[in-house]
Formats: structure tokens, sequence, C-alpha cells
């Protein structure tokens, strides 16, 4: 069915909008694949299928910083892999939080 006229609100508000109401501002930069995944759509792009694409990928390359190989599949994807941020919160933190030989052979968390 389509409405004659608006017959909704979107509210929606962004960051940048408070700007202007804001005493003081900082600005961070930061790669995408390590900090920003969103989930806007149900699928597709910025979907929960990507956000958790980006976040194997981001906990493989730590695992893969602290020595450990991470299988990946036919398309070149990494196993899932989940570090709990009890573990670490940042890839350099994750050398000591493995035992040693630790080894992924499949899907992976580390509680």
């Amino acid at each position: 069915m389509e409405p004659d006229a608006p017959n909704a609100v979107k509210f929606e508000t962004f960051l940048f909008d408070a700007l202007p109401s804001a005493e003081r501002t900082v600005t961070v930069e930061a790669a995408r694949e390590d900090e920003f995944s969103p989930i806007k759509n149900a699928e597709g792009s910025d979907s929960p299928a990507t956000a958790r694409r980006d976040l194997n990928r981001l906990h493989a390359r730590w695992l893969e910083a602290a020595g450990v190989s991470v299988p990946r599949g036919a398309d070149g994807e990494p196993v899932d892999v989940e570090i709990d941020p009890r573990a670490a919160l940042e890839g350099p933190d994750l050398a000591g939080a493995l035992p040693p030989g630790f080894t992924v052979t499949g899907p992976t968390v580390i509680p």
C-alpha cells in the first residue's frame, strides 16, 4: 500500500548532529576494518553477516600475529573465531592469554 501523504516519523540522530552543542570535540581516526562494522540492514552490506565476517577477520589477524595459524575456507575467509574481551581487548593482549601450543583447527571460542 502506498500512502497519499507522509504517515510516519523517523527518529534518527547522528553523532555529527550533536557537534554544534559540544563545548569541545575530539576526532579519532581508526581503520574501519578494525573498529567499525555497522549493522543497518537485515541482509547484504552492513548486516549481521558482514559484522560477523569482519569480527572473524579481526580475531584471525590477532591470532596470526600471536603466532597461531588460523585455517581458512576455499573463499579465503577464516574459520569462525571469537575472542572474549575479557581475554584480550586488542591483538597484543592475546599472546599472554593463550596457553602454550594453542592451535585452531576449526571454529573456536577463546574464553
